[in-house]
């Protein structure tokens, strides 16, 4: 399992999350510190508290999460 801190700035960050973790073979676990959603759940996630980041645990195998993981970083979506 890996834990990454994500921040999701606009729209089209937030549609290149789920479309991300929509294409992976991973469980995708988010948390705004207060609730767990499904990060393949649009509605979950538009009920997280968005303008803090978010923490993310990815489940599965590591070549699948490694994939993720370099997806999240080429379109800016990892916390700074």
């Amino acid at each position: 399992m890996n834990n990454i801190s994500v921040s999701l700035n606009s729209k089209d960050q937030i549609r290149e999350f789920i479309q991300i973790n929509t294409k992976s073979g991973c469980q995708v676990d988010v948390s705004d510190g207060r609730s767990f959603i499904d990060g393949k759940s649009l509605l979950g996630l538009l009920s997280l508290a968005l303008f803090h980041p978010l923490s993310v645990s990815l489940i599965g195998e590591d070549a699948s999460t490694a994939k993720v993981f370099e997806a999240y970083k080429e379109h800016n979506l990892l916390a700074v």
